[in-house]
């Protein structure tokens, strides 16, 4: 993804595809992203490691294409990281971490980043429009986030949120855009697929992941990128987790 196009409100209508009167009635229920959703994603602590690692690197290395690096290493881990080869994201990051120390023979304490990456999961930043939504909201929301459970249940204390139904990638040994974790969300909600909408800020693994099961997707879009010709295209577009309620008010006049 790459910035440059600011969405709204307004543009929702042009984004969705195929769809039926049928689907488009209001969702039952909510499946929702928590990191770069509700709370701020790692992408500055991991930024700052790319400079570090950058920094210290015996090979000449740009931070910025050490932060794409970072993130197709990290990707093509986590595509392979299910069932018995599972792994918990923290080892992923640490693999991540050895393999690009080792690429550019960077003589760096990885332990430093792991931790700091660490204690951004636990203690991350709530968006502004976070508390408001889930007040206003009136469907059942069930979290589906790519997450190890230690620190994300530290992080729902650190930022008081709530919810009754929760799904994870530790608990199914799966990341999206796999189906497992969609599949339990929807077996804990008692609903199908054309029931839901599933509402994260990932076009890979959040839109390309629920649109794969027929489900509907909204794409939080609040760095302003824009959608690639190649890229998943969301059902619906809103700049912030706020605009979800724009959208579910709509579709109850409907």
């Amino acid at each position: 993804m790459c910035s440059g196009d600011n969405r709204s409100i307004g543009a929702i209508d042009n984004l969705e595809t195929g769809l039926t009167s049928e689907k488009m009635k209001r969702p039952k229920a909510l499946l929702l992203d928590f990191y770069g959703t509700l709370v701020e994603e790692d992408h500055g602590p991991i930024k700052a490691a790319c400079r570090q690692i950058a920094d210290a690197a015996k090979k000449p290395v740009d931070p910025l294409e050490l932060y794409a690096e970072w993130w197709a290493t990290f990707s093509k881990i986590c595509t392979n990281s299910h069932g018995e080869n599972f792994l918990l994201e923290r080892e992923i990051e640490i693999k991540t971490i050895e393999i690009l120390l080792k690429r550019y023979n960077a003589d760096f304490n990885s332990e430093e980043i792991e931790d700091k990456l660490y204690h951004h999961w636990e203690h991350p930043e709530i968006f502004p429009d976070t508390n408001k939504f889930i007040e206003d909201c009136d469907v059942p929301i069930c979290i589906v986030s790519n997450v190890d459970n230690d620190p994300f249940y530290n992080a729902l204390k650190h930022t008081k949120l709530s919810f009754d139904l929760i799904v994870t990638s530790e608990d199914c040994k799966s990341y999206k855009p796999r189906p497992e974790t969609f599949d339990k969300a929807l077996t804990l909600l008692g609903m199908s697929n054309e029931e839901v909408i599933h509402i994260g800020d990932s076009l890979y693994t959040d839109v390309a992941g629920a649109k794969a099961l027929g489900i509907r997707t909204l794409w939080i879009d609040n760095r302003g990128n824009r959608i690639e010709p190649e890229e998943p295209k969301p059902d619906y577009i809103a700049p912030t987790i706020r605009g979800v309620i724009d959208i579910l008010n709509a579709r109850a006049r409907e």
